[in-house]
């Protein structure tokens, strides 16, 4: 499960590069929508681990889920309207 969560961010920022790419308009805009947020938790855990805090990678294991299933969602979306 740990293993999972650790994976999460690695895999967000590679569907944000990709959903940038591939999506057009609006959709586009869409997928940007978690990425403001995700600039302040990565620069918030950075921070955290400077400062030699045992928990700095808590903020970025708990958004960072979040953030990858709501590019995924947006890719899912934009794919079932496109075929219809």
């Amino acid at each position: 499960m740990i293993t999972a969560l650790f994976l999460c961010f690695p895999a967000y920022v590679m569907v944000q590069v990709v959903a940038v790419w591939r999506l057009r308009s609006g959709w586009r805009w869409a997928s940007l929508v978690p990425l403001l947020p995700m600039i302040f938790v990565v620069a918030a855990t950075v921070k955290a681990y400077n400062q030699q805090s045992n928990l700095w990678p808590l903020l970025l294991l708990f958004s960072s889920p979040v953030a990858l299933l709501y590019v995924l969602a947006i890719f899912g979306l934009n794919l079932l309207l496109r075929r219809n």
